[in-house]
């Protein structure tokens, strides 16, 4: 029996209607369930979310799984805040194309963060989902559930480095601001799927800016104010 009753969308056509607007479906895979799509976010909005996290943005933190806490670590560099849940029209807006994006209800969003890499800067390769067979990760699992979802929203392009990698796919996705990278952490009979490892190559030169929003099998307990974060993600 499946863990997690989830089924991510096929990405079949060319384009994908996300309610406001209609985005072009650069590139998909079914196995494991991926797809970029160009035009998702507009530059008005990418400002948007970058001034809403100027001047709070702190040293990224990778989550101790064995610990169930949050530490600053070699691991993910970079700067980082989370945005209060659904806190303005514009955040929820692009809350809201995610879901569709993603075919989950927008109820099950976590906190949008906002991440800024700068030259040197990276994250190793990782997963989104939480390991049930580790302490921090079943309780996580347990008070918030699993993360189902990812969706990586480009803010800005990268003049050299940033990519977005997948080395079980053999996968290379560059930053280009306005596309949204999508990809479902658990397989086709809800379990989780280690095929979607994936880091951040470090940037060379230029800034990467970029929005993520996960999606969760239980909704999201409380919002957040700008900067902080959520001890369980």
């Amino acid at each position: 029996m499946s863990q997690f009753n989830y089924r991510a969308p096929d990405f079949r056509t060319s384009s994908i209607e996300l309610g406001d607007r209609r985005c072009r479906v650069m590139f998909s895979l079914a196995q494991p369930r991926l797809a970029l799509v160009d035009g998702f976010i507009d530059e008005a909005e990418s400002r948007h979310l970058l001034a809403s996290v100027a001047g709070v943005l702190a040293p990224a933190t990778v989550f101790r799984e064995q610990s169930g806490v949050r530490e600053v670590s070699e691991l993910r560099t970079g700067w980082s805040a989370k945005l209060p849940k659904g806190g303005d029209e514009v955040l929820r807006g692009i809350e809201r194309r995610a879901a569709v994006l993603a075919g989950l209800d927008v109820a099950l969003a976590e906190p949008v963060e906002v991440i800024r890499y700068e030259p040197g800067q990276l994250y190793r390769p990782h997963y989104d989902w939480f390991d049930a067979a580790t302490p921090g990760g079943r309780t996580r699992i347990e008070s918030m559930g699993q993360r189902l979802a990812t969706v990586l929203i480009y803010l800005s392009d990268v003049a050299e480095g940033g990519s977005t990698l997948f080395p079980v796919l053999g996968l290379d996705v560059r930053p280009a601001r306005g596309r949204a990278l999508f990809f479902s952490n658990v397989d086709d009979r809800g379990e989780t799927d280690r095929r979607v490892l994936h880091g951040g190559a470090p940037v060379v030169t230029g800034c990467k800016q970029i929005a993520t929003c996960w999606f969760s099998s239980r909704r999201e307990r409380q919002s957040l104010g700008p900067g902080q974060a959520a001890s369980e993600v």
